[in-house]
């Protein structure tokens, strides 16, 4: 169970990752689609529901026994903090999600 936990957390992770830099790169060619937004907008706005410091440390407990749980640490990390500093109107209901992942990287700091 364990190694199926760290291991979907690491795949969930990885998709989520490559959904922000999907978004980014239509940011950068301005082609949001004539307006529209684009599925990987859409699960990234999720985030703004994840208790992202919980995950955290619940992967860090498994880093001694699970190879992928380390790795889905760091990908989840990475992921709040690039999420923490996108702009706002770069999703839908972007304020909260920024929102959302600062204080759930804040928990990690202080946790």
């Amino acid at each position: 169970r364990k190694a199926f936990a760290a291991s979907l957390a690491l795949l969930v992770g990885r998709t989520l990752r490559a959904d922000l830099a999907v978004l980014k790169a239509n940011l950068a060619l301005r082609a949001f689609f004539d307006g529209e937004t684009c599925p990987s907008a859409l699960r990234l706005s999720g985030l703004k529901e994840t208790h992202l410091a919980a995950l955290l440390f619940s992967l860090a407990e498994l880093v001694p026994k699970e190879a992928a749980a380390e790795e889905a640490v760091e990908c989840w990390l990475k992921l709040g903090m690039e999420v923490a500093i996108l702009p706002t109107r770069s999703l839908p209901e972007g304020a909260a999600i920024t929102a959302a992942m600062e204080a759930e990287l804040a928990r990690v700091v202080v946790g």
